[in-house]
């Protein structure tokens, strides 16, 4: 098979003289939600004595499960609204984590807050320890980076409950890793031995084992990335946990085979990446398996399910793996000739990475902008394309635009047409900040 891999910075592009249909369904069809009961079959959980089902335990174990995502929050919410739950910080903090499977990451933060506000709750070290990690993961897929590092190290700079340590650990390696700090990172990893081989009985070994991971893929050292995220995989599969919102091991580890010219496997990868995500239906989790499935593809299909890709991580405002995915989309756009829409989506995720603290994602899309070739001011727009395109970026309907240039409707529309195509956007609503990078 003839592949076209280009590995540029610590991030693939591939393209693949292959069928572009096996990702089935479009983007408008992954998030449908899913109604009516949850099979007992599913969530077993514990009865007490009188027959009490924990709600906590069942939205966890449903979410573990990647499926039914509107009854695991519906249970989450029941947790948290009251009753023995509300009152039990395990419960509680099990109900936060669903939620945050979910994609909720506002009412998950808001919770995390409102429990490390409880006195009693606060009084108890690995109490408030478990929700400070948990807070912190919050920040971290929000794209707070540095706020992460900053609460990830506290926690770990005293003495920390050892069910939580490998965990805060993980994260803060994951953290680093974004700040660019990976020699801090495998120095963390090295300190409290989880550098080498990560035996069964470390608590979280998943999470280690993604951390590991994620250190491998940004120092570009791909075969050992695809191992471990495989090994992370296996171990949470053990584990019953087959919902890519908790790990998004398979996305991974098929970004990194595509550098590794392991083609076949990217696309397994990728495949049961995103039946996994569809099934759970959650934005942030379809939108990281879309990320792979474009980067697979051979025509301009590739440019649009990663620009979908990005849509969906920026509702779910999962801002790392959203910045990912506008760099790449960048680089697919630059390959295409696109330096225009190219540069806005470089731009864009720059902005976000500063936003966040992202240092990583900062210096590899400033290098990104810097190898663009330059270019007119008009992004290669025709005049009245660029015309119509200012005046629809600000707020003019087409009726008002023809009548302000004497055109009719239906040309506006063709000339707005050819300006998004050349743009690499597909309407309105990304028009302004595309316009605002390249004029």
């Amino acid at each position: 098979m003839s592949t076209d891999i280009d590995v540029a910075s610590g991030s693939v592009q591939a393209t693949l003289p292959t069928s572009k249909d096996w990702f089935v369904p479009a983007v408008r069809d992954l998030l449908s939600p899913r109604l009516g009961d949850v099979p007992a079959a599913v969530i077993p959980g514990a009865r007490s004595p009188d027959g009490y089902r924990c709600p906590a335990d069942q939205a966890i174990q449903v979410a573990h499960s990647g499926t039914y995502r509107v009854e695991a929050v519906q249970l989450a919410e029941q947790a948290l609204s009251g009753g023995h739950c509300a009152t039990d910080p395990k419960c509680f903090r099990h109900a936060v984590l669903t939620m945050v499977f979910a994609g909720d990451l506002m009412s998950a933060e808001m919770h995390c807050a409102e429990a490390l506000r409880r006195v009693e709750w606060r009084a108890d070290g690995p109490v408030r320890q478990a929700f400070t990690l948990l807070q912190a993961r919050i920040r971290y897929l929000t794209g707070d980076c540095a706020g992460a590092q900053e609460r990830l190290s506290r926690l770990l700079g005293g003495p920390v409950h050892p069910g939580l340590r490998s965990p805060a650990v993980a994260w803060l390696v994951e953290a680093l890793v974004q700040r660019d700090e990976l020699g801090r990172a495998e120095a963390l990893l090295a300190e409290h031995g989880l550098l080498e081989s990560v035996g069964a009985q470390i608590p979280d070994r998943a999470a280690v084992l993604a951390a590991r991971a994620a250190v491998h893929l940004a120092a570009e050292r791909f075969q050992p990335a695809v191992d471990e995220y495989l090994e992370c995989g296996k171990q949470l599969s053990e584990s019953q946990i087959v919902n890519p919102a908790v790990v998004a091991w398979r996305s991974r580890a098929a970004l990194a085979a595509l550098a590794t010219h392991r083609v076949d496997l990217a696309l397994a990868l990728a495949h049961d990446e995103l039946v996994a995500a569809r099934r759970w239906g959650s934005p942030a989790a379809v939108g990281a398996a879309l990320h792979p499935v474009a980067m697979l593809q051979t025509d301009d299909r590739g440019a649009e399910l990663l620009a979908d890709a990005v849509r969906l991580l920026d509702v779910a405002r999962a801002r790392n793996e959203q910045i990912w995915a506008l760099y790449d989309l960048g680089l697919m756009l630059r390959k295409r000739q696109n330096n225009g829409a190219a540069r806005a989506k470089l731009e864009l995720a720059g902005n976000l990475a500063r936003r966040g603290g992202n240092t990583r994602w900062s210096r590899l899309t400033r290098s990104a902008l810097n190898r663009l070739p330059a270019f007119g001011r008009t992004a290669a727009l025709t005049k009245q394309e660029a015309r119509i395109a200012r005046l629809a970026a600000a707020g003019h309907s087409n009726k008002e635009i023809a009548a302000k240039l004497c055109l009719t409707v239906r040309t506006v529309e063709f000339h707005l047409s050819g300006a998004y195509r050349k743009l690499g956007i597909s309407g309105r609503r990304e028009l302004g900040a595309v316009l605002a990078a390249v004029f």
